[in-house]
């Protein structure tokens, strides 16, 4: 007699009910559960190599590619290049007169005080000889305005009494570095600016260059001092300005200020910036793209764009020339304005590849 409690196992495969004597079985939990398991691990599997497959060929594919230099860029141009030279200033007056009386005399009255606009000939202050008793008046010399009082009613004069400036007729008095002070000369074109004018920008000219320097013209040389300020043309890469020893010293250059001159004062602090130069249609590029070769000649690394390859760059012998603080005029072979350059190039080689 068969036993009717006798469970009937599932194959690993079975897709539907198992039948025994013409009766569907009840299915087999515990067999199900393992069926669901292997087909899991079997698509795990599966997974993972496709996985490890994929991983491989993005390394192998990786490895072929070429490594690329990263680089910043610039431009090659054409047009105007000009040339300044930056100075700092003071706004004074064009017209000073400077009262002065050193006989003793007594200061009997003072008819003016600081700020007062005053005309030629008005009454400044009234002195009393100490020996005679005679009363005279110190008039102004000029129209303008009263700047500086040091006369004091009832002391004796000793020097310096008033000092008048026009304050209608202004000029900037520069300080200009040892070494720019040879590319400095009367009638170059200036734009001044100051604080506390609202960045309005003023026009004037060179009118006058110091031809000793400051400490000279005060007396206050060192003469023991080593002074230098020895400078090599720039190019970051190839070369860079070098100063050593003391303090350079300065010249003064007078300018000019074109009218109008509103809201300028004197004894305002200003900044200059001198136009020493101007080329039309140069070629320019970035300071920072030239470099020396191993020769030592100048060169620039233009870049070329390939269709289905990465970017190279073509090493470019040129000569410079005129240069401000940003750009500098060169000249050479095959060059297009509009082209890229690499900055820094120091460290490239003719037709490495590249990147951006």
């Amino acid at each position: 007699m068969k036993n009717p409690f006798k469970r009937k196992s599932l194959p690993d495969d079975a897709s539907g009910p198992v039948f025994e004597n013409g009766e569907a079985l009840a299915p087999d939990p515990m067999a199900a559960g393992e069926m669901r398991k292997k087909r899991r691990k079997r698509i795990l599997a599966v997974v993972l190599i496709a996985a490890a497959a994929l991983i491989a060929a993005s390394a192998l594919y990786k490895k072929s590619q070429p490594k690329l230099k990263s680089i910043t860029t610039g431009k090659i141009n054409y047009g105007n290049l000009t040339k300044t030279i930056s100075a700092d200033g003071t706004v004074e007056s064009k017209n000073v007169s400077v009262v002065a009386d050193s006989t003793g005399s007594v200061i009997q009255s003072v008819d003016v005080a600081l700020n007062n606009t005053v005309n030629k000939g008005t009454r400044l202050c009234t002195l009393v000889d100490a020996q005679t008793g005679q009363v005279r008046a110190v008039t102004a010399p000029i129209s303008g305005t009263i700047t500086h009082v040091a006369a004091v009613k009832g002391n004796p004069t000793s020097g310096e009494l008033f000092t008048i400036q026009n304050t209608g007729n202004l000029q900037i008095r520069m300080q200009i570095d040892q070494s720019d002070i040879s590319s400095v000369s009367t009638g170059q074109a200036v734009t001044i600016t100051a604080d506390g004018t609202g960045g309005r920008r003023y026009t004037g000219v060179v009118s006058s260059v110091a031809p000793t320097s400051t400490d000279l013209a005060t007396g206050n040389a060192d003469t023991g001092a080593a002074l230098s300020s020895d400078t090599t043309a720039l190019t970051s890469s190839g070369s860079a300005s070098v100063s050593s020893g003391a303090a350079a010293p300065t010249f003064n250059a007078t300018v000019d200020i074109s009218h109008p001159t509103d809201g300028l004062k004197i004894g305002m602090k200003t900044s200059q910036e001198i136009t020493v130069e101007t080329r039309q249609n140069v070629t320019t590029v970035p300071i920072d793209a030239v470099t020396k070769d191993a020769k030592g000649q100048y060169e620039i690394f233009v870049v070329k764009h390939h269709k289905d390859a990465p970017d190279t760059v073509k090493a470019v012998t040129v000569e410079t020339g005129l240069q401000n603080d940003t750009v500098i005029q060169i000249t050479g072979k095959n060059l297009t304005a509009g082209d890229k350059v690499a900055l820094n190039p120091a460290s490239l080689h003719d037709g490495q590849q590249v990147k951006e």
